[in-house]
């Protein structure tokens, strides 16, 4: 397994390392919000920092070039959008939105659109 980020520093309880991560991860998926870094002696790395500029997480790895990095970066951007973002997809069964019935001024949908209809089902519309 490959670490991706790591910590800025050590946490008192179990709780407050995940509520940290959770705030790194909502950073690490935006692509302003990485700063690249060159060592003393030519290395490349980077860190995640928050909007006030803290550092909220790092990468422990350095590359010889600068597109190693940027590669690494783009490819942890993506990763972290697949997997730690907040969009999702909700199934709401339609039979859950139909009017109240014995809510007077919330009528169901006709089932036939003529009183006299003769060829229309007696399911109701919203099944």
């Amino acid at each position: 397994m490959e670490i991706l980020l790591s910590s800025s520093k050590h946490y008192e309880t179990e709780e407050m390392a995940r509520a940290a991560m959770r705030h790194a991860l909502d950073y690490a998926s935006l692509p302003n919000h990485y700063e690249r870094k060159l060592t003393t002696d030519d290395r490349h790395c980077f860190n995640v920092v928050d909007d006030t500029g803290t550092i909220v997480a790092r990468r422990i790895e350095y590359f010889q070039t600068e597109a190693e990095m940027n590669q690494a970066i783009d490819q942890g951007i993506e990763y972290f959008k697949q997997n730690y973002s907040d969009e999702g997809m909700y199934l709401i069964e339609n039979i859950l939105l139909r009017p109240e019935p014995e809510v007077s001024d919330d009528p169901f949908l006709p089932i036939c659109p003529l009183p006299d209809c003769t060829d229309c089902a007696d399911a109701d519309p919203y099944s």
